[in-house]
C-alpha cells in the first residue's frame, strides 16, 4: 500500500488548514463537557511524569506497567490524602452549622460571644454624642444568623457534596480520568511531536514555549500549593491556640483563600479584631501578630526556594485567573484558571522574545 501522499498547491494547503481548525473547534466544543477532567488528568501526567520516567527506565521501557504504577503513586500521595482530609473537612462543616444554628436559636457559645461583643460596641457607642444607648441589638444579629449564616455554610457543603454529582457521575469520571492520565503518560511523545507539526513556528519555538510553559506551570502548582498549605496550616494553628475549633475546617478553608494573594487574612484578620473587641485581648494579638509576622513571611521564605523568578506569575494576573476561572470551571477552576493563564503569559513572553531577538522579521 503507498502511504505517501501527492503534493498539494497553496490553495489546498489552505484548505486543509481551515479544515484543520474547523476540527479542533469541533472537537473543543464537542468534548466541552469533558474539558476540565482532561485539563486535571494533563496537569497531574506533566506533575508525575518524572515519576514516569524513573520507573520507565527501571522496567525496561515497559510503558503499560509504568504509567499504572505511577498512577498507584499519584493515588497514594494525592487521592488518599485528599480524601480523607474532605470527609473531615464535611464532618467538621456540619458540626460548624449546627454551632451557627445553636446562635440563630440564642444559645451556645457563639451566641455568647456575639451578646459579649454588642455590650462592648453599644458602650463605646454610648460615649459618643447623639448616640443612643442600645443602638445595636442583639435580634437583628440572630435574624442575619436565621437568614444568611447557616445557610452559606450548608451552601458549602452543598458544593462539596455536590461536586462528583452523585455515584454513577464519579464513576464515570474516574473511569474517564483514568483512561486519560495513562494516556498522556504513555502517549506524550505522539503529543508533543503533533504539537510540534502543528505549530507554524517550527520545533525550536514550540520547544523555548513549552518549556516555558511547563516550568511556570510546575511553579505555580508545587510553589503555590505549598506556600498554600503552609500558611493554611499557620493560621488554622494560630485559631486552635487561641481556642477556636474546627482545626482541619479551617485549614481547608485558609489553604484555599492563601492560594489567592489575599489570602487567610480575609478570615484571620477580622476574627482578631472580634477578640480584641470582645476583651479577648492576648488571643486577639496573637491571632493578628501571628498572621502579619509569621504567615506573610512564610511566602518570602519559600517562594524563592520553590519558584523561580522568571516562573512567577504576577499577583495580580493570578487573582483574576483564580476567579475567572472559578466562574467558569467551577471549584477546579483553581487550578485551571492560573494555568490557563501562563498558557497566555507564555505566549507573549514568547513573541516578545522573538521580536527583540529580531527572528519575526
Amino acid at each position: 500500500m503507498n502511504n505517501k501522499f501527492p503534493k498539494i498547491d497553496q490553495n489546498k494547503k489552505r484548505v486543509l488548514v481551515v479544515m484543520v481548525l474547523l476540527a479542533l473547534v469541533f472537537g473543543f466544543w464537542f468534548l466541552r463537557d469533558y474539558f476540565v477532567l482532561a485539563a486535571l488528568a494533563a496537569i497531574l501526567a506533566f506533575l508525575y511524569n518524572p515519576i514516569y520516567q524513573f520507573i520507565l527506565r527501571k522496567t525496561n521501557n515497559k510503558q503499560g506497567l509504568s504509567a499504572g504504577l505511577t498512577f498507584v503513586a499519584m493515588i497514594l500521595s494525592l487521592a488518599i490524602p485528599l480524601t480523607v482530609l474532605l470527609t473531615i473537612t464535611v464532618e467538621q462543616s456540619l458540626k460548624l452549622a449546627s454551632t451557627v444554628e445553636d446562635a440563630a436559636r440564642g444559645s451556645g457559645g457563639l451566641y455568647n460571644t456575639v451578646v459579649n461583643l454588642i455590650d462592648d460596641t453599644n458602650k463605646q457607642l454610648d460615649k459618643i454624642p447623639n448616640v443612643g444607648p442600645e443602638t445595636i441589638k442583639i435580634s437583628q444579629i440572630t435574624d442575619w444568623f436565621k437568614n444568611n449564616a447557616s445557610n452559606l455554610v450548608k451552601s458549602g457543603l452543598t458544593i462539596l457534596s455536590g461536586f462528583a454529582g452523585g455515584i454513577s457521575s464519579l464513576v464515570t469520571k474516574s473511569i474517564i480520568f483514568i483512561f486519560l492520565f495513562l494516556a498522556f503518560l504513555k502517549k506524550q511523545k505522539e503529543i508533543l511531536s503533533t504539537i510540534k507539526a502543528l505549530n507554524p513556528l517550527g520545533d525550536e519555538v514550540t520547544d523555548l514555549y513549552l518549556g516555558k510553559m511547563g516550568s511556570m506551570t510546575t511553579a505555580m502548582v508545587k510553589g503555590q500549593f505549598v506556600i498554600a498549605i503552609a500558611q493554611g496550616f499557620v493560621d488554622a494553628l494560630l485559631l486552635k491556640i487561641v481556642g477556636i475549633d474546627f482545626f482541619i475546617f479551617w485549614f481547608v478553608l485558609l489553604t484555599f483563600l492563601s492560594i489567592i494573594p489575599l489570602g487567610g487574612g480575609i478570615v484571620v484578620i477580622p476574627v482578631g479584631i472580634v477578640l480584641l473587641l470582645t476583651g479577648n485581648i492576648w488571643q486577639g494579638l496573637v491571632l493578628i501578630l501571628g498572621h502579619i509576622l509569621i504567615v506573610t513571611n512564610i511566602d518570602n521564605v519559600l517562594r524563592p526556594k520553590f519558584v523561580p523568578k522568571d516562573a512567577r506569575l504576577d499577583s495580580a494576573l493570578l487573582l483574576m485567573s483564580v476567579f475567572a476561572g472559578i466562574g467558569l470551571f467551577g471549584f477546579m477552576g483553581i487550578v485551571i484558571g492560573p494555568v490557563f493563564m501562563i498558557l497566555i503569559v507564555s505566549t507573549i513572553n514568547i513573541y516578545t522574545t522573538l521580536v527583540k531577538t529580531k527572528q519575526l522579521e
